[in-house]
């Protein structure tokens, strides 16, 4: 046996090795032996950065153009040994497992796939913390990048993230929460255009909280939470990428204690019931409907200050069709 050494990159890919099989045939080469195949990261010069190992690099080439170059060795008798490392997978934002570790700790399915040290001994009690993960990631003290403004709160279609330059690393889903509220507090100090709701700030926040409990809860999957003005009334719209609430039952949706023949276990069944008694409590409703594409959109509409002259309680604003977003895991139906 006689083996031949090739390292796959974005310079030396499938098609380039299939064009090399008969020169190393004639060398006297038997087998070929080859670094991963697997999805590394971007640019990697030596392919055992691995970021995805179900999926094949496109920086080295297609499905196709591997199969080319199993053929091509085939039809000179020649092997190939294709390196599998299990151990080698790249801590970064290109890696799904990864990022689902730092999403949801202990929780994550993929948990169990790295060495983390999560019940640290007394001894590293300093500098770490149970059920959490230290990354050394920044180029200053955490209090001088706080302050030099070089950490952002971003949100995409996949959820909510703390990016620092190039780098990027998934907040915990209950989180979301706390962000919305800063959030709907921002919506607050809209001035101007913006329609006024006649509403007590902490209803608003109770709303708010039980609809994105029940999303998050219940329908994991991106969930979009809007605050649009129709006519000069609020409206707070919450909708899942779940299988939604079926046409029949949408109506009895906003009972108490009603609850769906697909609704899962758990849960009181009150959550939407007291998104109607407060929206209610301020001459407004809900409205349960199905989301554009599946899933359930839940609308609270809530009526206007009175015109200035009039009188009316405290108000909450909002800017025409200001939105966010947020994304999770498998989606399921939303809870009643």
């Amino acid at each position: 046996m006689a083996t031949y050494r090739i390292q796959f990159h974005l310079g030396f890919r499938f098609s380039d090795a299939r064009d090399l099989v008969p020169y190393l045939d004639a060398l006297g080469i038997t087998d070929l032996y080859a670094s991963p195949r697997f999805k590394a990261r971007k640019g990697s010069s030596h392919g055992y950065d691995i970021a995805d190992p179900w999926r094949i690099n496109s920086e080295l080439g297609t499905a196709e153009e591997f199969e080319e170059l199993a053929q091509r060795l085939q039809h000179y008798q020649m092997g190939l040994l294709l390196d599998i490392v299990p151990n080698h997978m790249a801590a970064s934002s290109e890696n799904p497992w990864w990022l689902d570790v730092l999403e949801n700790g202990r929780a994550s399915a993929y948990a169990h796939y790295f060495d983390i040290d999560w019940k640290p001994s007394a001894r590293k009690a300093a500098d770490l913390q149970e059920n959490r993960v230290l990354l050394a990631v920044l180029g200053d003290v955490y209090g001088k990048v706080l302050e030099n403004q070089e950490l952002a709160l971003k949100f995409d279609d996949t959820g909510f993230w703390v990016c620092y330059y190039e780098q990027k690393w998934p907040l915990d889903p209950k989180s979301y929460a706390l962000i919305l509220e800063h959030w709907l507090a921002a919506l607050r100090a809209v001035e101007g255009d913006g329609a006024t709701a006649q509403a007590e700030p902490g209803d608003v926040d109770q709303i708010l909280d039980n609809l994105l409990d029940n999303a998050i809860t219940y329908a994991p999957g991106p969930v979009v939470v809007r605050v649009e003005r129709r006519d000069r009334r609020v409206v707070l719209a919450v909708e899942d990428r779940g299988p939604g609430i079926p046409a029949e039952e949408r109506g009895r949706a906003t009972e108490r204690f009603y609850r769906g023949r697909g609704a899962p276990p758990g849960g009181s069944g009150l959550g939407l019931a007291i998104v109607r008694e407060l929206a209610e409590r301020w001459g407004g409703g809900v409205e349960v409907l199905e989301a554009p594409g599946g899933g359930t959109r839940v609308e609270v509409s809530l009526r206007p200050l009175p015109e200035p002259g009039g009188t009316g309680g405290p108000g909450v604003g909002a800017e025409q069709g200001a939105g966010t977003e947020r994304g999770g895991r498998d989606p399921g139906p939303a809870d009643p």
